[in-house]
């Protein structure tokens, strides 16, 4: 969706077709650095709202299994480096983060 709105940003800036080589820099900003970023940050909400749903004993397995989905989702799309190691480990901690805060975020 950001890469259509941006495309018409751009169409309607210049007047004309868009510069790919301007295109193609945001793509690779949003896939390799807003995309993750926005995952890993969505995933404490989604974690919490799954633990609001369980007993209080297991929802920190139940933000762990969040993480973990959303990570190995993740995984599925990107190259095994060392930068997607931290990424799965973040989010993963994130579900668990989630978990933690779901007093916080669903107040009872």
């Amino acid at each position: 969706m950001a890469i259509i709105a941006y495309t018409f940003l751009l169409a309607f800036g210049t007047g004309g077709e868009p510069d790919q080589g301007s295109l193609d820099q945001f793509n690779a900003v949003v896939g390799t650095q807003l995309f993750p970023l926005v995952t890993i940050l969505l995933t404490i909400p989604a974690a919490a709202w799954v633990a609001s749903k369980v007993d209080s004993k297991a929802a920190t397995t139940h933000g762990f299994a969040v993480g973990f989905l959303v990570a190995a989702i993740g995984l599925a799309f990107g190259a095994l480096d060392l930068t997607m190691g931290v990424r799965f480990l973040l989010t993963i901690i994130a579900g668990i983060l989630g978990a933690k805060l779901e007093p916080v975020v669903f107040d009872n």
